[in-house]
């Protein structure tokens, strides 16, 4: 693997030394994939990204358990997405697939310590820019949404613990989380601006194999405001490494 972007296929990977991370954007036929109801791509994952490092999959794309499963993994709750008054690109025409949004892949970059990428979309009124990079192995998302009034955004990160063979926790005093994969562990710090801002833990489901599910922990940052924005460090670690991150502002990284 090496850091480059099929901006056709909707599709962008960062790479540097055991870390990795994946961006989703398609657009046109390689989301339609050229069926007459516009139903090709099948799941609400425009602007998901999956991070990748030690040797384990440490924050992830749930998966597709089978079709007759295919509703408890397809809508956006089980991505990691920016929901706008709690819905992402799901769509609720026939035949019942999901339809998405067109999101473009763009600025890309590729040297020996920083690669990025980024992802551009529109959904539920809202203009969504994802900016993702991956500094000396750490994975940093920056993401601004605006829209002509306030909305309530919810920026996701589902990783991949708290199941049969993981772990979850959360710091109160930073807002770290953290969730530990076999010998591995990812932390994930979020700043958020705009008003009443949270920080909500949910379980959602996930298919690690054919037809099984599984439950995992997904750290939810909501925010209030016409114009938002989150900024996210994503830092792996060997399990049981005992870093404290100190608690993250949105100051210096919202133009990028």
């Amino acid at each position: 693997r090496r850091s480059g972007a099929n901006i056709d296929a909707g599709y962008a990977v960062l790479e540097q030394g055991s870390s990795w991370l994946g961006l989703i954007g398609k657009h046109g036929v390689a989301r339609t994939h050229g069926s007459i109801f516009g139903s090709g791509h099948k799941q609400a994952n425009e602007g998901a990204f999956i991070f990748h490092a030690r040797g384990q999959l440490l924050a992830m794309e749930p998966g597709y358990p089978s079709y007759d499963l295919r509703d408890s993994v397809i809508y956006s709750r089980n991505h990691n997405v920016i929901l706008v008054d709690g819905k992402g690109p799901d769509a609720t025409g026939y035949p019942g697939f999901l339809i998405g949004t067109d999101t473009w892949i763009g600025d890309t970059l590729a040297s020996p310590r920083l690669s990025r990428a980024s992802a551009r979309t529109t959904y539920q009124s809202a203009s969504i820019v994802r900016n993702v990079l991956l500094l000396d192995g750490v994975g940093i998302l920056v993401d601004r949404v605006s829209a002509a009034g306030a909305h309530t955004y919810t920026q996701q990160v589902h990783g991949n613990g708290s199941s049969s063979d993981g772990s979850f926790g959360i710091d109160n005093a930073t807002g770290a989380a953290r969730w530990t994969r076999g010998n591995a562990q990812l932390t994930c710090v979020t700043a958020a601006s705009g008003t009443a801002s949270r920080v909500v833990v949910a379980q959602r489901t996930h298919s690690p194999a054919y037809k099984t599910l599984e439950k995992h922990a997904a750290l939810l940052t909501e925010s209030t405001g016409a114009n938002v924005a989150f900024v996210s460090l994503l830092i792996p670690a060997a399990a049981g490494d005992s870093m404290r991150p100190a608690r993250l502002g949105c100051d210096g990284w919202t133009g990028l």
